[in-house]
């Protein structure tokens, strides 16, 4: 029956053309009655034409308008059988019968007919009758009218890849195939395309719903498009319609890809895309060329300076509008700080946490390069957290110790391995978390580390601090408190790990310390600190202790 339903439109449309070439309304006939049977049969299929397309997709899921479709289908038979009937004696008339020079011969010789064959009209009436009531019928479910122009099959109802809350059965077999399919990686990044061929009715769309809608294909695919095509189709329009539908989409397919070294050609003629997430990629050595054309784009997770203009670090000046985090890696390949400047790193107002890293591997770059470069990278004043990986200066410039910076609560410092002097760091009055990882050529950590020199108000230093950790400092030897240090007054954690040569003292007084972590410092050896709020102390054995004094240990 699947097959007969899928021709119900034909049959509506073959069924008005033979009602058409009887001509009926045209001629006047003997029994008015019997005239009025063939108008309403006309009235009757032109009610149902319009939502056949819209019943024929939702049979698969609605067990009534399936009911419902048998039915019309059965009636729509009969009426066929009989227009054909009356064509067949039509074409079987003598010529006196019916004149092919009279145009209105052949609506007499239907007239007689009807005169002559009570058992036709007993047929039509009853055909009538069922195609109205089922005409009714319609009315009581939600069926949607195609478009008015029948006749001209380029359009189709529009879909989405929602399937709604109804539960499809008998599908599972050709589901799991498809989705089979699309999760064989056997392509090597080929396109590849899946057809799902058959008369519509049958449920190619549900079908497609299903797929698209599985979790282990939104899993594989992040960018997924729904376009509806019609019959007669523009190619052109289709695949406007496809590159819209992919520009809208947020694009994070390749999020976490840490095999991936390149990213898809053209991606600069998404020039809809918003928004970019390849964080975790961080095999990509370059972006691709043309990354200023995408302006619309208002999310970027990472950026991958490449060597050239077309993909260098110049290419981010038109992303004013970028928002939340953004990392911009392989800064070792930006040639000059004027290039540098002209990214407009300081415009970008809406960026909140930034990463700045160069490769440790590349030392493309000399250290006064790299500390004219990372001045010309200042953020703006409102940013809430900073990170910087691989930097070659031996110092860092001014502006990341500015006291201006009122938000900043994160701060870490990670394999800045030329770095002897660290910034002005313990006049940010909202930092909470800051973090040195690597910093190779740190000996010394002095008073310019608690107060700038340049700053007229001077504040208790680090006033807000929570968390301070220092990590793997091979050459750290000492850690310089001025008289009378009051620092520190909201530290909740510190952890020194891995600094092998340094000795002196802790901060002497710690009121809101709650976590002292000291592992591998082998020549530390020093009072522990005053600290009523201690709950957790973890000291590896190969630390010098001179006793301590704290209160409340746990």
């Amino acid at each position: 029956m699947a097959e007969g339903r899928a021709l119900l439109s034909s049959f509506v449309s073959a069924a008005l053309n033979k009602l058409s070439s009887l001509d009926v309304n045209l001629t006047p006939l003997k029994k008015p009655a019997d005239q009025k049977f063939l108008q309403r049969l006309r009235a009757a299929l032109r009610a149902v034409r319009p939502v056949l397309d819209d019943a024929e997709q939702k049979q698969i899921k609605d067990p009534d308008v399936k009911n419902w479709l048998v039915n019309l289908h059965d009636a729509l038979y009969m009426a066929d059988d009989l227009l054909d009937e009356l064509s067949t004696k039509a074409a079987v008339a003598t010529p006196t019968q019916r004149d092919p020079g009279n145009s209105n011969s052949w609506s007499h010789y239907v007239d007689d007919i009807l005169d002559d064959s009570d058992e036709i009209v007993d047929r039509m009436r009853d055909i009538v009758v069922t195609l109205e009531s089922l005409v009714d019928e319609k009315d009581e479910f939600p069926l949607e009218k195609a478009a008015k122009n029948l006749e001209d099959l380029s359009w189709r109802s529009e879909t989405t890849s929602l399937l709604g809350g109804s539960d499809i059965y008998g599908r599972d077999k050709e589901k799991e195939e498809i989705i089979g399919m699309l999760l064989d990686d056997t392509c090597h990044g080929k396109l590849s395309v899946i057809s799902i061929e058959g008369m519509g009715g049958v449920g190619k769309t549900t079908l497609a719903q299903l797929v698209c809608d599985d979790d282990r294909v939104k899993a594989k695919f992040n960018i997924r498009a729904w376009v509806c095509v019609a019959t007669k189709f523009d190619p052109v329009k289709v695949t406007k319609a496809i590159i819209d539908e992919v520009d809208s989409s947020p694009c994070n397919k390749l999020k976490r890809c840490k095999h991936l070294e390149m990213l898809p050609e053209r991606m600069q003629d998404l020039v809809n895309l918003q928004y970019l997430d390849i964080d975790g990629a961080y095999n990509i050595r370059e972006m691709f060329k043309g990354m200023s054309k995408l302006k619309k784009l208002n999310f970027l997770s990472n950026y991958f300076v490449g060597k050239h203009d077309e993909n260098g670090i110049r290419e981010l000046a038109t992303h004013e509008n970028l928002h939340g985090s953004l990392c911009i890696s392989r800064l070792q390949n930006v040639k000059n700080s004027g290039e540098a400047l002209e990214a407009k790193i300081g415009d970008k107002k809406h960026i909140y946490i930034l990463g700045l890293e160069w490769d440790l591997h590349d030392g493309s770059d000399d250290e006064q390069t790299s500390r004219d470069i990372l001045d010309k990278l200042q953020p703006h004043g409102e940013l809430k957290e900073l990170s910087i990986r691989g930097y070659r200066g031996e110092n860092f410039p001014d502006w990341l110790g500015l006291s201006s910076y009122l938000c900043m609560t994160k701060l870490e410092l990670i394999d800045c391995k030329n770095c002897s002097q660290l910034p002005c760091l313990g006049q940010l009055p909202s930092l909470k978390h800051l973090e040195f990882v690597r910093v190779d050529g740190l000996e010394r950590i002095g008073c310019e580390f608690y107060k700038n020199s340049k700053s007229f108000e001077q504040e208790t230093p680090f006033k807000s601090l929570e968390s301070l950790t220092f990590h793997t400092m091979p050459c750290w030897k000492e850690w310089y408190f001025p008289d009378e240090f009051d620092g520190f007054p909201q530290l909740k954690c510190l952890s020194i790990n891995w600094c092998p040569v340094l000795t002196g003292d802790l901060p002497g007084h710690l009121p809101t310390l709650k976590e002292l972590l000291i592992y591998e410092c082998k020549k530390l050896a020093c009072s522990l600190p005053r600290t009523p709020k201690l709950c957790k102390l973890d000291v590896s054995k190969k630390m010098k202790r001179r006793g301590h004094q704290s209160q409340g240990t746990k």
